[in-house]
């Protein structure tokens, strides 16, 4: 796979494990357009071959009528094809991403690419809402075989308080972490990042910080 060149500047602008996700093979990745609501992009990388995949996905939704009834229309999911787009092909479902040549053409990279900048990266920060109010957060560590982030928010107090997230931070999901129960794996992957070594939680309740374990196996 290669890009063109506005794109080749895009992607080697990413993270070096972003860099070296999408030149392996991948599971699916979803993408949610910038600019229509309904619409998802997918792509995954199967024995070395890009492939993409756009659907339009709608929640169900209810609307009052004009006069007062109201109306529910279901949740649906429909899979673009080519014919559907007029091209002359009776392909459905996954297609090519690349040309022959392996070229990633415009459209392509445009989505794959920006899906791939917003992936988190340690020393971000972010917002998120915990305890009735929103908390300024830091990643700690990025985890792209799971697509997971380690996070740490802060409360006003002072203390601080660890969660797992979604890579992307494009759901609601997440996990409480110990300080305690810290896996190895992610203690790794935070040591691997020298801006955090020595760093220490202020887990609540203690009037000590949490030094980080240093792992050497």
């Amino acid at each position: 796979m290669s890009f063109t060149k506005i794109y080749q500047d895009r992607f080697e602008k990413l993270s070096a494990q972003a860099q070296d996700f999408l030149m392996n093979d991948f599971e699916t990745i979803r993408v949610q357009d910038q600019y229509n609501d309904s619409k998802i992009h997918y792509f995954k990388r199967e024995n070395g071959e890009l492939l993409y995949l756009q659907a339009i996905e709608q929640e169900a939704r209810t609307i009052t009528r004009e006069d007062g009834t109201r109306h529910t229309f279901p949740a649906f999911s429909t899979i673009y094809t080519r014919e559907e787009r007029g091209e002359d092909s009776d392909a459905y479902g996954w297609q090519r991403a690349t040309d022959e040549e392996g070229l990633l053409d415009h459209g392509h990279g445009h989505w794959l690419i920006w899906a791939m900048s917003q992936i988190l990266e340690p020393t971000d920060t972010l917002d998120v809402f915990r305890n009735q109010a929103n908390r300024g957060a830091v990643v700690l560590a990025v985890d792209f075989n799971t697509r997971q982030s380690l996070i740490e928010y802060e409360m006003p107090n002072g203390s601080t308080s660890m969660n797992v997230i979604d890579w992307m931070n494009d759901d609601n999901y997440y996990k409480s972490i110990s300080y305690k129960s810290i896996s190895k794996k992610w203690l790794r992957l935070i040591q691997s990042f020298s801006e955090f070594w020595g760093w220490e939680g202020r887990q609540q309740g203690r009037s000590e910080p949490v030094p980080m374990p240093i792992i050497t196996d």
